[in-house]
Parts: C-alpha cells; sequence; structure tokens
C-alpha cells in the first residue's frame, strides 16, 4: 500500500467499498486492512514482481479494485499498478475497477486515457 497525504481518507474509502461489495453478495472479499483478508499479490509473469491491489472480489466475475484518492491519481506508483492490473485482468478474464472520490471520476478517466489503460471507474 502506497503512502499517501490523505491515508485516512483513502483506508476509509477501501473500508466502505469493501463493505458495499459484501452487501450486494460478493463472495470471497478481501481488503488491504486489518479486518479483513489481504488480496493475494498481482505479479508480473516474467520478473514476478507485482502490486497488492485495495479489494478483490467475485460475483460473476473476479473484480480487482484500486483506489485512488485525488492525490494519488497522477503518481508515478498508480501508474505501474494500473498497468499491472489491466493487464492482468484482461490475461485473466477479470474487471479492474478504478474507484475514485466523485470529484476525481473526469481525472481518472483522463490519466487512464493518456496512459491508455482499460479500467472501470467508480466515483464514491
Amino acid at each position: 500500500m502506497a503512502k499517501r497525504k490523505s491515508q485516512l481518507g483513502h483506508d476509509n474509502m477501501v473500508k466502505n467499498v469493501a463493505n458495499v461489495l459484501i452487501e450486494k453478495n460478493y463472495l470471497d472479499v478481501r481488503a488491504d486492512l486489518r479486518e479483513f483478508e489481504k488480496p493475494k499479490e498481482i505479479t508480473w509473469k516474467k520478473s514476478g514482481k507485482g502490486h497488492l491491489p485495495d479489494i478483490t472480489g467475485r460475483k460473476d466475475r473476479f473484480k480487482v479494485f484500486e483506489v485512488e484518492t485525488a492525490d494519488s491519481i497522477d503518481d508515478p506508483h498508480t501508474e505501474d499498478q494500473w498497468t499491472l492490473f489491466s493487464r492482468w485482468s484482461k490475461e485473466n478474464d477479470a474487471v479492474f475497477w478504478v474507484v475514485v472520490p466523485e470529484g476525481s471520476v473526469a481525472a481518472a478517466r483522463k490519466r487512464l486515457e493518456e496512459l491508455n489503460i482499460q479500467a472501470k471507474v467508480w466515483g464514491v
């Protein structure tokens, strides 16, 4: 988990999204927080290096959720995570979601487009 200025806000968003998924009957919801089982790290095949998603769960398909705050959308670490999670999702018939505050949806979509990364965007 990357440290950011708004770490508490990030962690609250992760908790809220995980709880919404549980309420929507997602299976095996995991979140990178103490009170949840941690998601499995997603790795690059060639290097074996990877990143831990903020949340994973399954309903009709496996889903990977990465939560960003307004100050982390343009971070280089975010680009690395989004690139990996998007490619991994495409290769594994999963769905990659970027979760941002409602006021940051346009910025997240713009950044995804600039990076040519496929993801769904969820504003909370």
